[in-house]
C-alpha cells in the first residue's frame, strides 16, 4: 500500500518537476526600457497642424498618413474679428514619408478644403482654389540608446495659389520628446512660420501620451499660435484630447477632440479630427 500511494503522489508531482526545469531553459533577455507597442519604439503619425514627434519613419519604409478634419468655425469678420456667424467645413490632408537614413526623412503634404457649409467646392480650371502643399523633412540630432530622449529639427516649405500666384512661405520648428515613466512621454514643440513681411506665427505646443494598454493611448495637448500683427488673423490658444489605437505595429489610427480656449477662438464651437498612418 505505501509502494501504490508513492507512485500515485510521484505521478501527481512529476508534471510539476518537469514544468520547473523549463524554467530554467535560456530565454532571451527581456529589454525591460521598452515596451511592445509604445509609442517611442514604433511607428509616429505626427498628427497635422499638431504636435510632432522628433522620431523618424522606419527607415527606407513609405509612410503614409490621411486625415479628416470636421470644422464648425466663425467667420472672420472685420479685422479678422470673430463674427456672430459659422460655417461647417471639411478638410481632407494626405502625406507620404521617407527616410533616407535613421535620422532624416522627407514628407510631402496635400490638403484641401472640400467641403464649405456642407456644400461641394467646385473646382476651377480642374484645381481646388483652397489647395495647399507643403514639402519638408525632418533631421533627429539627438536620440538616446533607449530613445527616452529624442531631439530634432523639423521645417517645410509650404505654397498655394492665390489670383494666379503662388505664395510660399517657410515653417520651422525644434521638438522634443521625453519619456517621463515607462508608459507615459511629452513632447514639446517650439518654433514658427514667417508668413509675410512683418506677419510671423509662433508657435508653442506641449502634447501628453499615455498608454492605457499595449495598444491604446490617450492623447493631451495644449496647442498656442502667437501671431505677429493680425494680418493673418488673431493668436489661438486650443485644448486637445483624444485616442489613438495600433492596429497592428504599421497601422495606427486616432480620433481627436480640439476646442478654442479664448472667446475670440474661430473654433469656439470645436472640431474634431480622424486619421491614420501606415508603413508599407
Amino acid at each position: 500500500m505505501k509502494i501504490d500511494k508513492f507512485i500515485i503522489a510521484l505521478l501527481i508531482v512529476y508534471p510539476l518537476i518537469v514544468k520547473g526545469q523549463d524554467g530554467c531553459k535560456t530565454r532571451k533577455p527581456v529589454n525591460l526600457d521598452i515596451l511592445a507597442f509604445n509609442s517611442n519604439n514604433t511607428l509616429t503619425c505626427d498628427r497635422f497642424h499638431h504636435t510632432l514627434s522628433p522620431k523618424i519613419t522606419k527607415l527606407k519604409r513609405v509612410q503614409i498618413e490621411a486625415a479628416l478634419t470636421l470644422r464648425d468655425e466663425f467667420y472672420k469678420g472685420e479685422d479678422f474679428n470673430k463674427s456672430k456667424s459659422t460655417t461647417f467645413n471639411v478638410y481632407s490632408t494626405f502625406k507620404i514619408k521617407y527616410a533616407f537614413a535613421n535620422n532624416f526623412d522627407i514628407n510631402l503634404i496635400f490638403n484641401e478644403l472640400i467641403l464649405y457649409s456642407g456644400e461641394e467646392i467646385e473646382e476651377y480650371g480642374g484645381e481646388n482654389p483652397y489647395s495647399r502643399y507643403s514639402l519638408g523633412t525632418k533631421y533627429v540630432f539627438f536620440r538616446s540608446n533607449n530613445y527616452k530622449n529624442i531631439v530634432g529639427l523639423w521645417g517645410q516649405l509650404s505654397f498655394f495659389k492665390e489670383d494666379n500666384h503662388f505664395i510660399l512661405y517657410p515653417e520651422l520648428k525644434i521638438l522634443f520628446l521625453k519619456e517621463l515613466f515607462q508608459k507615459i512621454n511629452v513632447t514639446f514643440n517650439i518654433g514658427g512660420a514667417f508668413i509675410a513681411k512683418n506677419t510671423i506665427s509662433l508657435i508653442y505646443a506641449i502634447e501628453l501620451k499615455i498608454l492605457m494598454t499595449k495598444k491604446f493611448e490617450l492623447i493631451v495637448e495644449n496647442y498656442n499660435d502667437y501671431i505677429h500683427l493680425n494680418s493673418i488673423g488673431k493668436p489661438s490658444n486650443r485644448f486637445l484630447l483624444g485616442c489613438g489605437t495600433f492596429i497592428h505595429e504599421d497601422f495606427y489610427m486616432y480620433l481627436t477632440y480640439e476646442k478654442g480656449i479664448m472667446n475670440s477662438d474661430y473654433l469656439n464651437y470645436g472640431k474634431m479630427d480622424l486619421g491614420f498612418a501606415y508603413i508599407f
